[in-house]
């Protein structure tokens, strides 16, 4: 190769980079908005927009509802709203964490339940659910864990089963029952009212509801099973006389 050759081959090789550089960032440009869920310290920050473009999670299809299918720690960045006949949150996953973070996830009527959870040890913590069938079914697994919410306006509260504990929310208006679960859960410092069946509804051995309001109901308190304990609760303005069953004592503890 000549001397005279080396600067125009110098020059086509520049000239290739620059078109190669400006063709990428045309890729760029019109390729569609990446996804904006990010992880911080392990939690997994998810809006409206995420939930639309879906792949939250593997197996997260675009829409809702919103699939968790691994196990963790996930927080809402935006209110969400569901606005066709279908589930707000699917967990597929054990030891999963919801925080609402102050967010309202909102079904305008129309969704069936704002939080599904098929697996064990599911919490959901700090935001507002209303205008759901449900506003959280966890019956098919233990350990549902709930505090500081509001689940309000839909048609029941709370369907869990064993092993719950519910705290510090208010849970009101619905044509249901406030909450229902089975055995050895906990019900705490919260509010049912509004209720068309019953507020709070205990139905196996073991629990003990402690510090509640419940008015405005059908039923208060319906602990109309062997093995229930309550103290504590206000139980005024409902429409029957609350049925507390056999009960356990609180204060001294006694075997039954």
């Amino acid at each position: 190769m000549g001397a005279d050759e080396l600067p125009a081959l110098q020059r086509k090789i520049a000239m290739n980079r620059i078109a190669a550089a400006i063709l990428g960032l045309a890729a760029l440009f019109f390729a569609g908005p990446a996804s904006a869920v990010t992880v911080e310290n392990g939690v997994v920050y998810f809006t409206q927009a995420d939930a639309i473009a879906g792949g939250i999670t593997p197996g997260d299809a675009p829409g809702f509802p919103i699939t968790l299918s691994v196990s963790g720690s996930y927080r809402f960045a935006s209110n969400l709203l569901v606005n066709t006949a279908v589930n707000g949150i699917d967990v597929n996953a054990p030891e999963v964490t919801i925080d609402l973070a102050g967010f309202r996830m909102a079904g305008s009527g129309t969704g069936l339940m704002g939080i599904r959870g098929n697996q064990r040890a599911l919490t959901v913590i700090g935001g507002t659910i209303r205008g759901f069938g449900y506003g959280i079914d966890a019956f098919s697994a233990d350990g549902l864990t709930v505090k500081r919410m509001r689940i309000v306006d839909n048609g029941a509260g709370i369907v869990a089963n064993d092993y719950a504990t519910v705290s510090s929310s208010n849970i009101s208006r619905g044509g249901g029952n406030g909450i229902q679960c089975i055995a050895f859960c906990r019900v705490e410092n919260s509010i049912f009212s509004e209720w068309g069946f019953t507020g709070i509804q205990p139905l196996g051995l073991g629990s003990i509801v402690l510090g509640n309001t419940s008015s405005g109901n059908t039923n208060g308190i319906n602990t109309s099973v062997v093995g229930v304990s309550f103290g504590d609760n206000t139980i005024v303005g409902n429409t029957n006389a609350t049925t507390l069953g056999t009960t356990l004592p609180l204060d001294p503890n006694h075997p039954p």
